[in-house]
Parts: structure tokens; C-alpha cells; sequence
């Protein structure tokens, strides 16, 4: 990702303070530099985060899922009232296959929480990761996902 790219992320979140700086160490020399630094931002106010990802189209963010197993099924509070319905009815049937019968939600949540027990979304910023000398980074995002079984 270009550094220009992550700068207005980093505007668009309010600007958000430095978490924690960190130099790190990778195996592979060919792709990665030998030593880079780790730059740490934490943002506690899901409306911010909601917004980025509303801004571009590449990745559309969903906040909640219902899954059967490892499979994501679909939710019948998000559905219209009639494929609402179709769907109520083939689950109801006796002979038919489970129909995506939820059996877990997943939640991504984003606060301050209870205590020290905080649920912040932290984007992480490798600038100079790769070896070739260029103006692009490596972003992650890493969020808590609270798993509730249905």
C-alpha cells in the first residue's frame, strides 16, 4: 500500500496517537528488509472505523455474521419479508436438508470496554518493509471478534 494511501487513513481516524513503536526482524531477505520498524495506532470509536471503510469500494466491512460451522449463512433479520419467509418454510420442512441452520454470531466490536479489558481496532504500519526501494508499506488491521454460539 502507498504511504499516501495510509496517511489519509490515518487522517480520516482523527489522527489518532502513536500506540507503540517497534523494530522488527524478518526471515525472508529477498522480499523483506532485514530489520524494519512497526508503527501501532489504536482507535476506540467504531464510527471512525465505520467511515474509512465506507469511503472506498475494495473492501466492504460487515459488522455481524451468522455461521453454520465454517459456513456463513444468511441472516433472516437482514432478508425481505417474503425470502424472509421461503426461507422459514424450507427450514421447516421435515425430509429437507438443514438449511443453513446458524449455529454461532460472530461481532466485531469496537470500545472501550469494561476495566482493562478494551476492544479497539489497532492498524498496524510496516513503511519500509520491502526491499526495493519504494514508497509502499504493509497495512493490517487487527480487530477483536466476539463468537457467540446460536
Amino acid at each position: 500500500m502507498p504511504n499516501e494511501y495510509f496517511s489519509h487513513i490515518l487522517h480520516r481516524l482523527g489522527n489518532p496517537t502513536l500506540f507503540s513503536v517497534r523494530d522488527t526482524k524478518h526471515r525472508r531477505q529477498p522480499i523483506f528488509r532485514k530489520e524494519t520498524k512497526r508503527l501501532s495506532y489504536k482507535v476506540y470509536e467504531e464510527q471512525l472505523f465505520r467511515d474509512v471503510f465506507q469511503e472506498q469500494n475494495f473492501v466492504t466491512l460487515k459488522t455481524t455474521a451468522l455461521y453454520e460451522n465454517d459456513r456463513e449463512v444468511a441472516d433472516i433479520s437482514e432478508m425481505d419479508v417474503e425470502d424472509a419467509l421461503a426461507l422459514a418454510k424450507e427450514r421447516a420442512k421435515r425430509n429437507a436438508p438443514k438449511a443453513g441452520r446458524p449455529t454461532s454470531r460472530s461481532t466485531i466490536e469496537i470500545g472501550y470496554g469494561e476495566g482493562r479489558c478494551t476492544r479497539e481496532a489497532e492498524f498496524i504500519w510496516w513503511p519500509n518493509l520491502y526491499s526495493n526501494p519504494s514508497a509502499n508499506g504493509k497495512l493490517s488491521i487487527r480487530l477483536y471478534t466476539k463468537k457467540v454460539l446460536v
